[in-house]
């Protein structure tokens, strides 16, 4: 049941492909090909065609939307052809039109393609897997934008595809629909995709879930808290303010780190002297992330609090606090240099080419 092989070695041109037409989106037709119609576009992607004229049929279809039943049923049909690049661009083009009518086929092509054993040994049987999870995250995409909710729970049953290869995550498009659904795997410890799912939580951005979210946010379970808390931070919840400065004190350091990223993002002003005094906070780990705040957020009330910070006996801690401090005064800080910081000196280096 898993796709995890095949998603994990997506060929060069299957990930060509789906960079270049991006996600779901209607966006009208090409310039190429001027008052062609679904039908008929769907007529010549069997007609022979020279590579580069095949890409443009394809591109056309995938960003268009069908207006008949009868192009509705045309791509339906479509899921079945011989090629994989028609039926993927089939996926899109139903997904752009939203076709409640289609969600059951593509539940099933999508049961289809995961129960295939991934056994792949050729070149070709492992550029065929690559091209069935390059089709499985176009089903899974389409299912998202047709928003029908009969498909959340079916759609939970791939962890593999709660994420694609590009960072998205189609399944937040259901919004507050799909947190029932999301809030009773997180509250399973023996369920395997309860981290997983703990991440969609958190990229939830649908206003309507904003007291589901204030509910989860308030409930007994540390990592549920924080998701919920991350969902109303990326929402900018100004109502939620009062539930931010409750959670500062939480035992978990994540959660308490998350009410101050928060409650920083809605009123800046407000909590940057909140921010200075969680330069002191028991975890090296918040008093890290907290420097690196202040760091962006230029603020000079943060100079002397980060100088102290330079005697520090972490060494994360000493190497962002100087960082911290040149980014605020343009000058370099002298600081104790361990083997450990050396490495961390390095890997900023290097990460800033």
């Amino acid at each position: 049941m898993r796709l995890e092989k095949c998603l994990g070695v997506v060929s060069r041109l299957a990930l060509g492909l789906l960079i270049g037409s991006g996600m779901l989106g209607f966006v009208g037709w090409s310039q190429s090909s001027p008052g062609s119609n679904l039908q008929e576009l769907l007529e010549m992607v069997s007609q022979p065609n020279d590579p580069a004229t095949l890409e443009t049929i394809l591109k056309n279809i995938e960003r268009s939307a069908p207006l008949t039943s009868l192009e509705e049923t045309l791509l339906i049909e479509a899921l079945s052809h011989v090629k994989w690049e028609v039926q993927r661009a089939a996926i899109l083009a139903l997904g752009n039109g939203r076709v409640t009518d289609a969600a059951p086929r593509l539940l099933e092509k999508l049961e289809l393609l995961s129960n295939q054993t991934p056994n792949a040994q050729t070149e070709a049987e492992v550029e065929k897997w690559n091209q069935g999870a390059v089709v499985a995250e176009a089903l899974v995409a389409a299912l998202a934008a047709i928003r029908d909710e009969r498909t959340i729970e079916p759609l939970l049953m791939y962890p593999e595809l709660y994420t694609t290869h590009m960072g998205v995550k189609p399944i937040v498009a259901f919004g507050v629909s799909a947190l029932p659904a999301l809030l009773k795997i997180a509250r399973d410890p023996q369920d395997e995709r309860r981290v997983s799912v703990l991440s969609l939580i958190a990229n939830i951005r649908d206003v309507q879930a904003i007291p589901m979210l204030m509910e989860a946010a308030n409930g007994a379970e540390a990592e549920i808290r924080k998701s919920a808390l991350s969902a109303l931070r990326g929402l900018q919840v100004a109502e939620a303010v009062p539930l931010f400065e409750a959670q500062l004190a939480d035992p978990d350091p994540d959660t308490r780190l998350t009410a101050l990223m928060a409650l920083v993002a809605i009123q800046p002003e407000t909590y940057v002297s909140t921010a200075i005094l969680f330069l002191q906070d028991p975890s090296p780990v918040i008093r890290s992330q907290t420097i690196d705040l202040l760091g962006r957020l230029n603020r000079v009330e943060a100079i002397e609090p980060l100088e102290k910070l330079l005697q520090n006996s972490h060494d994360v801690v000493r190497y962002r606090a100087a960082k911290a401090l040149g980014k605020l005064t343009g000058r370099a800080y002298p600081y104790k240099r361990t083997k450990m910081v050396a490495l961390f000196e390095r890997l900023g280096s290097s990460n800033a080419k």
